[in-house]
């Protein structure tokens, strides 16, 4: 419970009576809670069973430091990306291609297993005082603690209960710094027996609907008109892209081939994480559709068009495809799809792709293939900060390794920042290469080339204490560069706020003959046109936002929301934007089976 006690440094200061009551009462009662639970589940019928003092202390260390030591590291989690440890990280961390998603070094594995040694050994020393001692003996009030902690839980739920009701948010605001603590809602309930006006709340229904029937997608069915000379397509996809991170300096290849090309300098991703990132930049849709597409298996809409037009395809990607599970969503109809890349590590694989897409090249060219082809090369290095053995880089002073444990409490991090820009510097040379093939080949004039991120990469720019991604929605997190070359396009900057939405509906119409509408098929826009937009919406059904050129508007999966500035700061007293939102939302919901 004291540890507990450093997540408030995550939460809005409570400003109101209401607020310090419930935050004072759902602290003691929730973390009350999550202690005694283990103990009652574990050592509460061993200890009935075999009533021995030397087991009873056994079990209290080992209870004790276990649990100590998990929100130590939900406390790490949450300092730099703003979730706790749940299901799906775990499955990312232990997972069977965990070694493909996160490289951690030896010296984490160390500063993790001296930590867990620490904590046993505190708790062992607690438990040798409380045994020597003769308080336990003393001790008269277990009954009342056994009363207070349901009544605490119960006061808090109750309290976040009614404010979630009311709109209160400065109750509502505090309840997801708390690891495990899934306050109650009851809005339909209080509404119906009429103990709370709706009119008072300035809430709405910020869900997204959708089920696992499937998808409404596309809206109407496409029609093509087959170009008689068909484009290559290729894409190059940089895992956790810094959108600060393309220039003469950190990757000198793709900065020289977007000097010549297109360059998009306001792009945003569809996702501040892979999973998402990945399913916008080929569906065209919201992640928010994730689950319907994993049960249904649809496939997105632009390979469906790629296959039926006799394209070759070449999907390498260093990490794995299995972890999330892109084989049963975005390729779930590639067959011989290759899981995974042997390598040791990140940048050894990111090294097999990139030759592995040149020997290809060679053998179809070698064959005098005429079809087209599309390929797919998903470059992780940046993600992983993996180097090759004996690369150190230009950017110095460097860390050898990402040293994690040192950015929870860190302002800046210049070590760590190289280290970063090394791994892209190096993966910008395999991309040079794989573009000089192109050209060297007689390609690079018919092949229309997309090179982006999946998500950008924080590294606490918004001086909020975020690292990496999956945190937030700011630029750093959902920015990323977006360059296309598209024969016949001549070179320019474009300001427009652009997405990962726009990219498939560019392709399905401009090279690939779609005659549908783009709202058919996506919510994004044409990239070669002049619309603009003033909204856009990223995430998944876990965590998504609707962003303004002015606003973030943040909403949890069970509906409570945040409001900030583009930066990040907190915009306490802002109203939602009903009818703003209302029409985002209607649009978000298109695709859902009717």
């Amino acid at each position: 419970m004291l540890f507990a006690l450093c997540f408030l440094r995550f939460a809005p200061l409570p400003k109101t009576a209401a607020a310090v009551v419930y935050l004072t009462i759902m602290t003691l009662g929730h973390f009350a809670a999550l202690s005694f639970l283990p103990y009652l589940a574990l050592f509460a019928p061993l200890v009935l069973l075999f009533p021995k003092k030397r087991l009873a202390a056994i079990l209290l260390i080992l209870i004790s430091g276990a649990m100590l030591f998990l929100l130590v590291i939900d406390f790490y989690v949450f300092s730099m990306y703003r979730f706790h440890l749940n299901g799906w990280v775990l499955e990312m961390l232990v997972g069977p291609a965990a070694g493909e998603v996160f490289e951690f070094s030896n010296q984490i594995y160390l500063f993790c297993g001296g930590l867990l040694a620490a904590l046993f050994g505190l708790e062992t020393v607690l438990v040798w005082l409380f045994l020597k001692s003769d308080w336990a003996s003393r001790f008269r009030h277990g009954r009342i603690i056994a009363i207070m902690v349901p009544a605490l839980m119960l006061s808090g739920h109750l309290l976040h209960a009614v404010a979630d009701a009311m709109g209160y948010r400065p109750i509502t605001q505090v309840s997801r710094v708390y690891p495990l603590l899934f306050p109650l809602q009851a809005k339909k309930f209080f509404y119906k027996l009429g103990w709370i006006d709706p009119a008072r709340n300035r809430d709405m229904d910020l869900s997204v609907k959708g089920g696992d029937k499937g998808l409404s997608y596309p809206l109407h069915p496409l029609v093509f008109s087959r170009p008689e000379r068909p484009l290559n397509i290729l894409w190059i996809v940089i895992d956790s892209w810094n959108v600060r991170c393309m220039n003469d300096s950190v990757t000198p290849h793709i900065s020289a081939f977007a000097r010549d090309n297109l360059r998009f300098t306001t792009h945003r991703s569809g996702s501040n994480g892979t999973r998402g990132g990945i399913f916008t930049l080929f569906y065209g849709i919201p992640a928010l559709y994730w689950y319907e597409a994993e049960a249904g298996r649809i496939s997105p809409l632009f390979l469906d068009a790629l296959i039926e037009q006799g394209y070759d395809l070449n999907l390498l990607a260093s990490a794995s495809l299995s972890n999330p599970p892109f084989d049963k969503t975005v390729f779930c109809k590639i067959r011989n799809l290759s899981l995974s890349t042997p390598g040791e590590t990140s940048a050894d694989r990111d090294d097999r792709i990139a030759t592995g897409w040149k020997d290809w090249m060679a053998d179809r060219t070698s064959a005098k293939r005429a079809s087209p082809f599309f390929g797919f090369l998903f470059f992780d290095a940046p993600h992983a900060l993996s180097l090759p053995k004996g690369f150190s880089g230009p950017f110095q002073p460097s860390w050898e390794y990402a040293q994690y444990q040192k950015l929870a409490l860190s302002a800046e991090s210049p070590e760590y920042f190289n280290l970063y820009c090394n791994t892209l510097y190096f993966d910008d040379s395999l991309i040079g290469g794989v573009l000089s093939d192109l050209k060297e080949n007689g390609l690079y004039d018919n092949t229309v080339i997309v090179i982006t991120g999946d998500h950008g990469q924080e590294f606490n720019e918004n001086k909020k204490g975020y690292w990496g991604h999956n945190g937030n929605f700011s630029c750093y997190q959902i920015g990323v560069p977006l360059v296309i070359h598209w024969p016949g396009q001549a070179a320019e900057d474009i300001d427009k706020w652009t997405t990962h939405y726009d990219i498939t509906p560019t392709l399905l119409i401009h090279a690939l003959g779609c005659r549908n509408p783009v709202s058919d098929m996506s919510v994004g826009l044409d990239l070669l046109d002049s619309t603009m937009r003033d909204w856009s919406v990223a995430g998944s059904k876990e965590n998504f936002a609707i962003i303004d050129t002015d606003r973030i508007t943040t909403i949890g999966y069970s509906g409570d929301f945040t409001i900030t500035t583009p930066a990040l700061d907190p915009l306490p007293d802002a109203i939602l934007r009903v009818s703003r939102i209302d029409r985002a939302l209607k649009k978000i919901n298109a695709f859902q089976l009717k």
